[in-house]
């Protein structure tokens, strides 16, 4: 049993340019995050499930972003490979995800209040 073509050509970029999984953390997850916000959201924006979803997506995307960038940069200058860049973030996509959903009721009582005092701080 062979991997599909196209996805030995991508593991083997990766291998062959680390640079890449670097742009992907700082440009793709904002352009992803920009793509769901335009057109997926609005789908389904009436739906009962989307606030909680949106919740999640942007928190654990928010957090990948800066975190993911930040350490895709310190990694590819130690000289670690492309391919272990790759997996490295998309472990920290998976498990500060699941963080997030573990843990959403304090995360979205942590973000309420960040927003009640931003308010705040605008009316004054």
């Amino acid at each position: 049993m062979e991997l599909n073509s196209s996805i030995s050509e991508f593991l083997h970029l990766l291998s062959q340019k680390p640079a890449y999984v670097v742009l992907g953390a700082a440009f793709g997850v904002p352009l992803f995050m920009f793509v769901y916000a335009m057109i997926i959201a609005r789908i389904y924006k009436g739906a009962v499930f989307a606030s909680v979803l949106n919740t999640i997506i942007f928190t654990t995307l928010g957090i990948v972003w800066i975190i993911g960038f930040i350490l895709t940069i310190v990694l590819l200058f130690t000289g670690i490979s492309g391919l272990k860049l790759f997996l490295i973030w998309l472990s920290l996509l998976v498990f500060i995800t699941i963080f997030i959903i573990v843990n959403f009721t304090s995360v979205n009582k942590f973000l309420d209040e960040m927003i009640a005092s931003s308010n705040k701080k605008r009316e004054i």
